[in-house]
């Protein structure tokens, strides 16, 4: 899924996709990736990710520290020539997953909790490192559901939020991701 239409998400969402960019290029990535989103989600203080993680009895900030130095061990980009930023495949594929997961608990859009869930499907960081934490896909689900108390997301303001006006259509240009 190309993430080029603010419509699909919430803000707080939206916000964590837009800051990626700028996470990705702190670690000087070409290719924005799983890590970079949840970089960004998680240095959303005090928001739904941190609240989710913490039912699910996962320390955020612990997380957030394994995902920054699993970000420090991706190829660098070296050189200035080439500016542009490039939707990985890991990413494409867990934002399908956030897709199917906001299908599946009937929401009108794309929220943190969808991308949470999909960060716990990703076969490259995710799954792997929330198993480290002792954490699978039904216990963020459990989190989840917890959280909202059988609510679904059908607004995309549920906190206050300004939304972005930056266009990823214009920055974030979609070509086939190299293995990371």
């Amino acid at each position: 899924m190309q993430p080029t239409d603010p419509d699909k998400f919430t803000t707080k969402a939206w916000d964590a996709i837009v800051e990626a960019q700028t996470v990705a290029r702190r670690f000087k990535h070409q290719y924005m990736e799983v890590e970079h989103v949840l970089i960004a989600l998680l240095e959303q203080e005090e928001g739904l990710g941190h609240s989710i993680l913490t039912k699910a009895k996962l320390d955020p900030a612990l997380l957030l520290g394994e995902l920054e130095t699993f970000a420090k061990r991706q190829a660098r980009v070296r050189t200035a020539a080439d500016n542009n930023l490039y939707l990985g495949q890991s990413l494409d594929r867990m934002l399908d997953q956030a897709e199917a997961n906001r299908k599946e608990l009937q929401d009108k859009f794309i929220s943190i909790e969808h991308l949470l869930l999909g960060f716990s499907a990703d076969e490259r960081i995710g799954r792997r490192l929330l198993r480290g934490f002792e954490v699978e896909t039904p216990n963020l689900m459990a989190a989840v559901k917890g959280i909202r108390g059988g609510q679904t997301v059908t607004d995309q303001i549920r906190s206050p939020s300004i939304r972005p006006s930056k266009n990823l259509a214009a920055t974030l240009l979609s070509k086939p991701a190299k293995a990371a």
